[in-house]
């Protein structure tokens, strides 16, 4: 689902290698008609791109748990599923332009309103298209065509806020979504410092002190005077502050399957209280480092919290994600897709063009 409903601004803010070759394809040609509605090579474009993306991320995943290590030369030859790396992208571009067709289709006949979601995608597209003209230029996509994709994107956002969101027929309440959220993150204030190459000693006298901070937010002081003493900065009153706990330093930790928020001191802290502080040693590695925190918890569904309506849309994507994917693959099954191989076959992963300063 995430790859789904995200803006496609995700297809050039992951990218991992860079080549100097473009998609050679010519601008307007009709790469695919789906659903009954054409769209254009660089309309393809886009989706290439976002599902070669995804294929990048999925392979240094699997990497990274193997212990390979990937480059230019081997990105290519890496199987995902079993499918090998060019082919599956041609794939997930092929899926991604029917869920999108899908998602259109179901909102037709609930009679979403649309309108608004789709206007917001295009002016956010012109600014991200501007931003990053050369990218998308050298990859064979103009305007128009990122316009149309990310607008595309945004069926299956107006859909599920329909069927989930408030009145909708599947409206998940208040109560339901805030236990989730409160089961599966928790919202704090945290002091860390690598203690990978520490001794016994100064173990210790970290641990002192940052116990003596815990000590100093009891009798008063605010998490965000503390944090400036620590990183040695100038402190600046913290309008944000509910007591001692500063939301302007706040961090969100998710537990198992909550995404770019999972963490793996979740467990650590999951079961202690609003105004709780605690020291967390890290015995055991995490990805090659040693840690020690000072976690101060927060009410994570305070009003104050800013950034509280990102968090509720990250939980509900989190509780309902596969469930909607589901439905938007069971209504792609019925979606016509009918290739212009002439156009499409232009396009090959090895000729997709990142710039040097997105990679990593």
């Amino acid at each position: 689902m995430k790859n789904l409903f995200k803006r496609a601004a995700a297809i050039f803010l992951v990218a991992v290698l860079a080549f100097s070759c473009a998609a050679c394809h010519k601008p307007g040609e009709l790469a695919l008609t789906v659903g009954g509605e054409e769209f254009s090579s660089g309309f393809y474009a886009c989706a290439f791109l976002a599902a070669d993306n995804e294929a990048q991320q999925l392979v240094y995943e699997q990497a990274s748990k193997q212990g390979i290590t990937i480059t230019s030369k081997n990105m290519y030859t890496q199987k995902i599923d079993g499918v090998v790396y060019g082919d599956w992208v041609k794939n997930k571009t092929l899926e991604i332009c029917k869920q999108m067709i899908a998602a259109k289709q179901l909102c037709e006949k609930s009679v979403v309103k649309t309108a608004e979601y789709l206007d917001n995608a295009k002016q956010t597209a012109k600014a991200e298209w501007q931003s990053n003209k050369d990218y998308f230029e050298k990859n064979g996509i103009g305007l128009e065509s990122y316009q149309k994709f990310c607008a595309y994107q945004e069926y299956a956002t107006a859909y599920f806020d329909y069927l989930y969101g408030k009145g909708g027929p599947e409206e998940v309440k208040d109560d339901v979504l805030n236990k989730y959220i409160t089961d599966n993150y928790v919202y704090l204030n945290a002091l860390s410092i690598d203690i990978t190459a520490m001794t016994e000693k100064q173990q210790q006298d970290q641990e002192k002190k940052y116990k003596d901070y815990i000590e100093r937010i009891k009798k008063g002081e605010s998490f965000g005077k503390i944090y400036a003493e620590a990183q040695g900065t100038q402190y600046a009153e913290d309008k944000t502050d509910e007591g001692t706990f500063s939301h302007s330093y706040a961090m969100l930790w998710g537990g198992e399957n909550t995404g770019s928020y999972e963490s793996p001191f979740f467990a650590d802290v999951k079961d202690l209280k609003k105004g709780e502080m605690k020291v967390i040693v890290n015995d055991k590695a995490v990805d090659g480092y040693k840690y020690m925190f000072m976690v101060y918890m927060g009410n994570i569904l305070s009003e104050k919290n800013t950034n509280l309506d990102t968090i509720k849309a990250t939980a509900m994507d989190a509780m309902k994600g596969d469930e909607f994917l589901g439905k938007i693959n069971e209504q792609a099954k019925g979606v016509t897709l009918t290739e212009n191989t002439k156009s499409t076959k232009q396009f090959k992963v090895e000729n997709v063009y990142y710039p040097e300063s997105t990679s990593y």
